[in-house]
């Protein structure tokens, strides 16, 4: 018999690991998880514009309407993520 004292990358236990790190970490930085769909959260900036954040497997996409804001909230992130790859610009 084996037991595994983290997840195995690709098993079904993983993938929920993950996405509770990833909930209680958001939930952490200020996020609301969205009760109509489980892999978008919301949170309000300082000046009371609303961030998006949408979820899929392990990416993330953050929707807001100033640049400086996105840049705390990775910020944020590759705190508790180090070595978080980003990437930025506009999808036309």
């Amino acid at each position: 018999m084996v037991i595994l004292k983290k997840g195995l990358y690709g098993t079904i236990q993983a993938a929920k690991l993950w996405y509770s790190k990833l909930l209680s970490t958001l939930e952490k930085l200020g996020h609301t998880l969205n009760p109509n769909d489980t892999c978008v959260f919301n949170k309000m900036d300082d000046n009371g514009k609303q961030i998006t954040l949408g979820v899929h497997v392990h990416d993330l996409l953050y929707t807001t309407f100033s640049k400086n804001v996105i840049d705390k909230e990775v910020a944020e992130l590759e705190e508790e993520f180090p070595g978080l790859i980003v990437h930025r610009g506009r999808k036309t």
